[in-house]
């Protein structure tokens, strides 16, 4: 496994941040994950040096992927429910990314959560078309005159991207 493949996917919650390595290719955990209080009504500061302990109990310079209890708009703060006002209007990617000093990925909480279900979806169909087209072509090897079946949709391989 190489480090590209790996990312540190970060959780602010409403009582706690949570951290891990995550191995991009599987999406399963990589290592030991850790947990700090989240500031919530505290300062954009505090809780930007809460997330700095949290991730550099993580070793190396991996990207991290940051899941916020809030609307993020091109990085961006929108709106603090549950959080401190200040943070409406903050640049949050752009702000963890220099206080982490490595690339960040600032994206709302359950929007997170929807891409990586619809991920974990995408590539379960993946995976079936690929098995469907090699029994397919297994069958067409012993049989080179036949054909494949009319009713299934026409797939070429080198057209699919792994995730």
């Amino acid at each position: 496994m190489t480090s590209s493949s790996l990312g540190i996917g970060v959780d602010v919650g409403g009582s706690s941040i949570k951290c891990a390595l995550i191995d991009l290719q599987s999406g399963q955990f990589a290592g030991e994950r850790f947990s700090t209080p989240t500031p919530a009504q505290g300062s954009t500061e505090a809780l930007l040096d809460a997330l700095a302990s949290v991730v550099a109990k993580i070793p190396g310079d991996h990207a991290v992927g940051l899941a916020f209890p809030s609307v993020i708009r091109a990085g961006t703060v929108r709106t603090a429910a549950n959080l401190n006002k200040a943070w409406i209007g903050q640049p949050l990617a752009q702000l963890a990314a220099k206080r982490l000093a490595r690339p960040v990925i600032a994206i709302n909480d359950a929007d997170a959560a929807g891409l990586a279900e619809a991920m974990h979806e995408l590539a379960a169909l993946i995976s079936e078309a690929t098995n469907r087209l090699a029994g397919y072509k297994s069958a067409f090897e012993s049989e080179p005159l036949g054909r494949l079946p009319a009713t299934e949709p026409s797939i070429d391989l080198g057209e699919l991207a792994a995730a």
